[in-house]
């Protein structure tokens, strides 16, 4: 499945990781460039926006810092709405507010594009091992249609709502 990631970091490069060497072909974007090399030597292609990675996936994935950095990511002038195409999904393994998360998510599904709120539990090596607790707030059906997908990633992976 053509998967992208955004914010390969502490988290982010772990999980990116895992997502390669399952199989998958994953478009990856940060914004220190530095910080791609060691998934670009395991096969990861770069992007030069968040927009590009998602013209290039079936399903975004992002882990960043904060509420301010994930609205940059999704609506900034190259962001991921900037290129999504009706049908992507967002994963959005951050943590930020669940207000911030249904704006957002609102937002998205104006352009056809679905988020799933996923904030994650389990810490660096949770996301080295695949052993990651992720509790999903979003519709049932993005839900399941990235649920093989986080699997990689996690060891539970619940809908909340």
């Amino acid at each position: 499945m053509k998967l992208g990631f955004i914010g390969i970091g502490l988290m982010g490069r772990p999980m990116t990781l895992r997502l390669l060497a399952a199989g998958h072909e994953v478009t990856v974007w940060n914004r220190s460039r530095d910080k791609l090399a060691p998934v670009l030597e395991k096969g990861a292609r770069a992007a030069d926006s968040p927009a590009a990675v998602a013209r290039a996936s079936e399903i975004a994935m992002m882990c960043v810092t904060d509420q301010h950095a994930a609205g940059e990511v999704l609506f900034g002038a190259d962001g991921i709405a900037a290129g999504a195409k009706p049908g992507l999904v967002v994963v959005d393994f951050s943590s930020i507010a669940p207000a911030a998360a249904r704006e957002y998510a609102k937002r998205l599904e104006e352009k056809g594009v679905g988020l799933i709120d996923a904030p994650v539990s389990g810490g660096v090596a949770g996301a080295e091992k695949g052993t990651l607790a992720i509790m999903a707030g979003g519709k049932a059906e993005h839900v399941e249609r990235v649920r093989s997908v986080v699997m990689h990633l996690a060891q539970r992976f619940t809908r909340m709502g």
